[in-house]
């Protein structure tokens, strides 16, 4: 089989030529937000913590968006491609095309991406401060030790 040769990226079909773009902007992301999300590891000491959980949601939000921008080419040039082999108006001498094994691998790297990004993301703790609880015991706290009155207990006794 003989591949067609194109001599220029504007002479690509269209979809081919948006894959691309999806797919430099899918890695440029990826590798910003993996610099990003090490920026916030708790071994290093770059600052407050509270820059810490603003570079981790920023580095999930980065690994998200480049999840779903390579998640995005693929499947359209999976679409296409099972468009094409079900073509009835192509004649059978015509090698038709099939899922290869960088497919299935963008793929699991799109979900992997996604699965990454969204626990980066889901993994930082609100900003709320807890309330502090007193104990009565180790494991009592003193809200839930509430004695009642002695009216309550006995509803007759006239105090």
């Amino acid at each position: 089989m003989q591949c067609k040769d194109f001599d220029s990226f504007l002479a690509l079909p269209f979809s081919l030529q948006m894959a691309r773009i999806l797919m430099f902007l899918s890695d440029g992301l990826g590798i910003i937000g993996l610099i990003v999300s090490t920026m916030c590891l708790e071994c290093l000491k770059t600052g407050e913590q509270n820059n810490k959980k603003k570079l981790a949601l920023l580095g999930g939000i980065l690994l998200l968006i480049s999840g779903i921008t390579a998640l995005i080419p693929v499947s359209w040039i999976a679409y296409d491609t099972v468009q094409e082999f079900w073509d009835e108006t192509v004649p059978e001498i015509v090698p038709r095309w099939e899922f290869g094994e960088a497919m299935f691998m963008c793929w699991f790297g799109s979900f992997f991406l996604i699965f990454g990004g969204s626990l980066l993301f889901c993994s930082m703790p609100s900003s709320k401060a807890q309330p502090s609880i007193k104990y009565l015991d180790e494991n009592i706290p003193i809200a839930l030790y509430q004695p009642t009155s002695v009216q309550s207990r006995c509803p007759d006794l006239v105090i």
